[in-house]
């Protein structure tokens, strides 16, 4: 009895003693948005975190939470592409300090409120091979978003970018599909080619193949 007790003790203690999960907190950093802690999940596994730019701009942020069940995604802006030109992309002066601090203080909480934590890279697979399971039940949305999910925690994750280019065409979302063939076309890595060579007659890319900028990666990656 005595010793059941006392390893209920120990379990008991080694769970206070845990260590919490990191904490996902963005911060203003050397005149940019320090987000190296997204994307990240919420505690529940309900809803995934993003970090979205414009590329080519003055530095500007929007955060994306993404429902892993496939509804609309809520947005809270940081700092938009326009705001950063007027400012002259001096993130650290009072004007800007004054836009940005409120609006850092928001994301921050609904961070903190939910429990996001940051997702590794190692979990990328586990989001394409639950995306591709939603892919299957048809939960189109919800698929997109675990893909969108591992690509943005493995950015060379083919796997994701070709489902993803299959998801697009089957729902007919042409500019994804576009741009993950795009992307497939230019990447370096073996497995793209061969991912290339596959979308040429995979049933899933039918409705991208007739289009005209699609014939002409393909062909280029046959050739």
């Amino acid at each position: 009895m005595r010793t059941g007790v006392l390893i209920a003790c120990l379990v008991t203690a080694g769970q206070a003693l845990a260590a919490p999960p990191p904490r996902c907190r963005i911060a203003l950093r050397d005149n940019d948005f320090d987000v190296s802690c997204l994307p990240a999940m919420s505690a529940k596994g309900t809803l995934i975190a993003r970090a979205e730019t414009e590329p080519g701009r003055r530095p500007n942020l929007l955060v994306r939470f993404y429902p892993t069940d496939g509804r609309t995604p809520a947005t809270t802006v940081v700092l938009t592409a326009e705001e950063s030109e007027a400012l002259n992309g001096l993130l650290d002066s009072p004007e800007a300090l004054a836009k940005i601090e409120p609006r850092l203080d928001l994301v921050n909480a609904q961070l903190a409120v939910a429990g996001f934590a940051p997702l590794k890279r190692g979990e990328a697979s586990e989001l394409n091979t639950r995306a591709v399971r939603k892919l299957r039940a048809k939960d189109f949305a919800g698929a997109a978003a675990d893909f969108r999910a591992a690509i943005a925690l493995d950015p060379d994750h083919v796997k994701a970018h070709y489902n993803l280019a299959c998801l697009a065409s089957l729902t007919k979302d042409r500019d994804t599909a576009l741009a993950e063939l795009r992307w497939l076309a230019a990447s370096g890595l073996p497995e793209a080619a061969q991912k290339m060579l596959k979308a040429g007659k995979d049933p899933d890319l039918e409705y991208i193949r007739a289009d005209p900028e699609a014939k002409a990666l393909l062909a280029q990656k046959t050739r």
